[in-house]
């Protein structure tokens, strides 16, 4: 248990306690040996639960094992460093601070998923040699958190991912590179990128409220692309050959099947070919709104269709759009 007025530095690597809590006015640096939970401590005043300092910064980090976030975080307008070197950062403890950096390495199964729906972070980075799922009650941006003490080095963006924002918008300011799927959700609003905030992998879905916007960096997708929005367009490009497909769901967003904007227009860009469809029916929708397609040829599938008011045609090599599309007007230059 930690409390009082100054700073606390308990970095030596040999620490070895179960539960963690604290509440100080001053910074946390704490290292431990092996496993440690955020919990609940009681003392001869009373119990704490979780750690809380008055916006200064908080870093914990672990040798080996797994950290639990049983209890909640805090560290104000300050920045969190949680980090294990053998083990993962699990948990549904809040988490609330400016920064949330966040480290779990050292075996192929560990992984990071902070899924309480009352985390509050403005800006996050994460590295895992697994899977990393990480919920917030508002925006954040993908961003970078520096070294510090025992959390060496900084992180810059996010290598593997499901990030759900419950309310207002996904920023990605940093680039997400990852062998496998990207899942991104903006249960509110919109999910977008600065020219810095790149997405390489395998596959990627969205999900959004009010509109995707992923045109503005260099993005490598070469699997399957899937998208849904409720109300905004939809602008997607990358400079890989991809196909519209289905993409299963995760934590915070079901399956999406195909790209569908319910109340807005759709522009797709490949600079390599465009797959429309693995012949399950896959389709690109945008009904009574406007579909763009760009790409170095494009191959429709069995099965799928385009439904838009209008579409348009950009680009080189061969188009085959042969099955039963639902267009009013068509443009083409190609």
């Amino acid at each position: 248990l930690l409390q009082g007025e100054g700073s606390f530095e308990l970095e030596s690597a040999g620490n070895d306690v179960q539960v963690l809590a604290g509440d100080t006015l001053g910074s946390i640096a704490y290292r431990d040996a092996n496993g440690l939970s955020v919990g609940t401590v009681d003392s001869v005043t009373g119990s704490t639960s979780g750690v809380t300092t008055a916006d200064s910064n908080l870093t914990v980090c672990l040798v080996t094992g797994d950290l639990l976030v049983v209890e909640d975080l805090s560290a104000g307008s300050a920045t969190i460093r949680l980090q294990t070197l053998g083990g993962s950062i699990l948990g549904t403890g809040r988490v609330t601070s400016n920064a949330l950096g966040l480290r779990a390495a050292g075996a192929a199964d560990s992984s990071i998923s902070l899924t309480s729906p009352a985390n509050d972070v403005n800006i996050l980075a994460a590295t895992s040699s697994g899977l990393i799922h990480f919920a917030d009650s508002d925006g954040f941006s993908v961003g970078s958190v520096a070294a510090l003490g025992c959390f060496n080095p900084g992180v810059v963006g996010i290598s593997a991912l499901e990030l759900c924002v419950e309310t207002g918008d996904l920023v990605l300011a940093e680039s997400i590179s990852v062998s496998g799927t990207v899942r991104l959700t903006a249960e509110t609003g919109s999910v977008v990128q600065t020219a810095s905030g790149s997405i390489t992998s395998l596959d990627l879905v969205v999900w959004a409220q009010n509109g995707i916007v992923l045109t503005a960096a260099l993005n490598e997708v070469s699997g399957s692309f899937a998208a849904y929005s409720a109300t905004g367009d939809i602008l997607f490009h990358s400079q890989e050959s991809f196909l519209v497909g289905a993409i299963s769901g995760g934590d915070c967003l079901p399956e999406v099947i195909g790209v569908t904007a319910g109340a807005g227009n759709i522009a797709l860009s490949s600079g390599g070919l465009l797959n429309i469809g693995d012949g399950a029916g896959q389709d690109i929708r945008a009904v009574g709104n406007t579909v763009i397609l760009r790409a170095a040829g494009i191959i429709e599938n069995s099965g799928s269709i385009i439904e838009a008011s209008q579409l348009g045609l950009e680009g080189t090599g061969n188009f085959s759009l042969t099955e039963a599309n639902q267009v009013g007007t068509l443009a083409a230059s190609l």
